[in-house]
């Protein structure tokens, strides 16, 4: 009796896709499914969602590696809310974006089977974490691997805001180590303007220079909740450290900023900010 089957880089595609998806519909004994490396699309994803629906021993399925796109995410997703026997599903480098984590996420509001989700290199940006982050703070059976959301141009405002709409209730967002740079810290920074429930926010190591400071100085102007900033190992210079100091004459609620080795030269420059901070800091 078989119970584990890898068959990984065997470029079996869609078509072989099915073929495993029909198995599982009838099999009562497989426990462990490795289809990573196959190139299997949104199509292959479909039949395996189908199957999942009715299957009731598959505990692990990998699809690492494969070409599944936003509409595979959907099909898989709405299996989820349906299944109660996957543990583990891997979707490492693929094409997900934030759509499909919001699809993905909303399932997991449902599932209560599911312990471990991976989604390390997919397209989910900033938006895209934001739902997974919001369902953690539900769903404590639930441990997703590696939030990632590497700014690609993925990102826009409109995304983000509905993201953060959505997470009416998240008072907490870890992007440490994510890299959003300039450019997605920009998205973000509009539609804090708007939030009011986030208390807690971790962007530390995300090459943030002077200009990605400057948004979120202009965010925190309007902001008048968030409690806790976190800019550790930025870019964010000088001129960038002025403009958060200046913010701060104005926003009333921050009571933490964290911006060590924030970068900035001449150490005269550094020293003329330090005696500034201290001296306004609460």
């Amino acid at each position: 009796t078989i119970v584990i089957l890898n068959l990984q880089n065997n470029s079996i595609g869609d078509t072989g896709a099915q073929y495993f998806a029909n198995t599982l519909l009838h099999n009562k004994t497989l426990a462990t499914l490795n289809l990573s490396f196959n190139r299997i699309s949104d199509e292959g994803a479909q039949y395996l969602a189908d199957a999942l629906q009715q299957n009731k021993t598959l505990v692990s399925l990998d699809l690492q590696s494969n070409k599944i796109g936003k509409t595979g995410a959907i099909f898989l997703a709405n299996a989820l809310q349906k299944n109660t026997t996957l543990t583990t599903l891997n979707l490492q480098n693929n094409r997900i974006d934030s759509t499909g984590a919001q699809y993905l996420a909303n399932a997991l509001e449902h599932n209560r089977t599911l312990t471990t989700l991976d989604l390390i290199e997919n397209n989910i940006g900033i938006a895209g974490a934001i739902y997974l982050t919001n369902v953690l703070q539900q769903n404590t059976t639930i441990a997703i691997r590696d939030i990632e959301c590497i700014a690609n141009g993925h990102d826009k405002e409109s995304d983000i805001t509905n993201a953060l709409e959505h997470a009416a209730t998240l008072t907490s967002l870890n992007l440490k180590d994510s890299y959003i740079g300039d450019e997605g810290v920009q998205c973000l920074a509009e539609a804090l303007k708007m939030n009011t429930a986030l208390t807690t926010l971790n962007l530390d190591s995300n090459g943030i220079t002077s200009a990605g400071a400057g948004y979120i100085a202009n965010a925190l102007m309007h902001n008048t909740t968030l409690q806790t900033l976190d800019l550790r190992n930025n870019l964010i210079g000088f001129g960038g450290a002025i403009y958060l100091l200046n913010a701060l004459q104005q926003n009333t609620t921050l009571t933490s900023l964290d911006v060590r080795a924030y970068d900035t030269k001449p150490r005269n420059q550094r020293n003329r900010f330090d005696g500034l901070w201290h001296g306004s800091v609460r």
